[in-house]
C-alpha cells in the first residue's frame, strides 16, 4: 500500500534473470521498483523484483537470513546442481524447484552428483552458565562422497532436554518436510540408487580442549538421538519414494488405459478422416 509521501521508482530489465522470492518461489525478473520517500528524495526504500506474473516480489534475503544471491541463474543457461544448495535449504517448494527452473528453460550440469550423500548435523556450542545441555541447536548440510556441499538448511534444528518430538523444537517434522524431499528429489534427478547415511559432525574448534569437551556433549548427542534419527530418515525416504513411485506408476497406467478407452470408443469418423456423410 502506497502511502501520501511515496511515489515508485521502476526500471525494466532484459536480462531473464531467475530468481527466488521471499516465499521460496520462481520467477524471472522484467525489472526492479522501489517506493521512494517524496521528503528524501536520496533515500530509496529496499528494492522489489518484477516479476514475469507482473507481481512485485521481495527477492529472498531482503527481509530475512538468506544470505546468498536471490538469482539463480539466467534463462538458457546450464548451472551445476550444487549451485541450488542454499535454495533448496530455503524454499518450501522442494518438488517443485528443478521442473520450474525446467520451464525457464535453466539446465541442471549434474557431473558433481554422486550416489553417496552424507547428511552432517552441525552441532553450534554456545554457553550461558550451566545450560548448554538444556538447549541445543544445530545447522544441517548434505555433501556428497567428494565434499561437495548440495544443500545447506536455512533453518536450525532445535531440541530440549525433552527429546527430539517436543511441540516447540520439531526437529523430526523438518527432517520430514525438509530434508526428505530433498533427497527425494535428489534421488529423481540422479537416476539412479542413492545411499544416505546421516552423522553428527564432530568439532574442529582450534583449541584441543575445547575439542575434546565439545566431542563430548556430541557423543552423548549421538548416543541419545542419532538412531532415532537415522531409521526416521531412512524410514521416512522410504515412504516418500514408494509415493512417488505409486504416483507415476498410476501415471502412466492411466496414459496406457486412457489409450486403450479412446480406441474403444473410436467412431467410424475416427477411422475415416475424409469421412463428411
Amino acid at each position: 500500500m502506497m502511502k501520501d509521501n511515496e511515489e515508485i521508482v521502476a526500471i525494466p530489465y532484459n536480462d531473464h534473470a531467475i530468481f527466488v522470492d521471499e516465499y521460496g518461489i520462481l520467477s524471472e525478473r522484467v525489472g526492479i521498483a522501489w517506493k521512494k520517500d517524496k521528503d528524501i528524495p536520496d533515500r530509496l526504500d529496499k528494492p522489489y523484483y518484477i516479476g514475469d506474473d507482473d507481481y512485485w516480489h521481495v527477492p529472498a534475503g531482503a527481509t530475512d537470513d538468506f544470505d546468498d544471491n536471490p538469482v539463480i541463474a539466467h534463462r538458457g543457461e546450464t548451472i551445476p546442481f550444487e549451485k541450488l544448495c542454499y535454495i533448496f535449504g530455503y524454499t518450501r517448494y522442494i518438488s517443485s524447484l528443478i521442473h520450474d527452473l525446467e520451464n525457464y528453460d535453466v539446465h541442471i550440469d549434474k557431473s558433481n552428483m554422486t550416489g553417496s550423500l552424507k547428511v552432517f548435523i552441525n552441532h553450534c556450542f554456545y554457553y550461558d552458565g550451566d545450560s548448554e545441555d538444556k538447549c541445543w541447536y544445530c545447522e544441517l548440510t548434505v555433501e556428497t562422497d567428494k565434499k561437495v556441499v548440495v544443500m545447506s538448511l536455512n533453518e536450525s534444528l532445535r531440541s530440549s532436554a525433552s527429546g527430539l518430538e517436543n511441540e516447540e523444537e520439531e526437529i523430526l517434522e523438518k527432517l520430514r518436510d525438509r530434508l526428505v524431499p530433498f533427497l527425494i528429489e535428489y534421488r529423481k534427478l540422479f537416476r539412479s540408487k542413492v545411499e544416505i547415511g546421516v552423522f553428527f559432525r564432530k568439532s574442529t574448534s582450534l583449541n584441543a580442549d575445547d575439542r575434546k569437551k565439545e566431542n563430548r556433549i556430541i557423543y552423548d548427542k549421538e548416543k541419545k538421538y542419532l538412531g532415532t534419527i537415522r531409521r526416521f530418515v531412512q524410514d521416512e525416504f522410504k515412504k516418500q519414494w514408494n509415493e512417488f513411485l505409486d504416483k507415476e506408476y498410476q501415471e502412466e497406467a492411466y496414459k496406457s488405459k486412457s489409450y486403450e478407452w479412446q480406441q474403444e470408443a473410436a467412431s467410424k469418423y475416427d477411422m475415416y478422416p475424409n469421412l463428411t456423410d
